[in-house]
């Protein structure tokens, strides 16, 4: 069943832009992503200005991404670049957010989980954008036993028939 305020709750530790990762305790974030990690970036240089110091680990096999990651960009973003789940089973330090938003096919997904989930710190939250497509992440949730929500949009009288991003924590 439905429970508003668990969802409140859930969005109030979710960090959006304005409410930084590391501001509710999230230091790491790995993210197998294009382009997504300048705003991740942003909150946490206004973290660090602040004594909050954190990371976003942005994992992509276009070896021309990441060109916008200079300055004092880098130092809160380290850019991969190689296969995601490659590269995530390389990973030393606990993961506090996983955006899954690299090949959208589900064994890619499974697998992206399924290499992170040993490097999960604990109350980790993952995320995928893959959630109208596929229950990965929500049988993923249950096998774990964490909870897990999804967020869809169905925009009207328009030609993109929407999307979503599911959140498992």
């Amino acid at each position: 069943m439905f429970d508003a305020t668990e969802l409140r709750r859930a969005v109030a530790r979710t960090p959006w832009p304005g409410r930084p990762p590391s501001r509710s305790g999230w230091r790491r974030w790995p993210a197998t992503t294009r382009g997504c990690s300048a705003t991740r970036a942003a909150a946490l240089l206004r973290n660090a200005d602040e004594g909050r110091p954190g990371r976003v680990t942005s994992i992509d096999i276009n070896p021309e991404a990441g060109f916008l990651v200079t300055g004092r960009w880098s130092s809160v973003v380290d850019l991969v670049i190689g296969d995601s789940q490659a590269r995530i089973a390389e990973l030393t330090t606990p993961v506090d957010v996983f955006l899954h938003d690299s090949d959208h096919a589900p064994a890619r997904e499974r697998g992206e989980f399924g290499t992170v989930e040993q490097r999960l710190a604990p109350g980790a939250l993952l995320l995928t954008d893959n959630v109208t497509s596929t229950d990965v992440l929500g049988r993923y949730a249950e096998r774990t036993g964490r909870r897990f929500l999804a967020w869809t949009e169905r925009p009207k009288r328009h030609w993109f028939p929407g999307d979503g991003i599911g959140a498992a924590w």
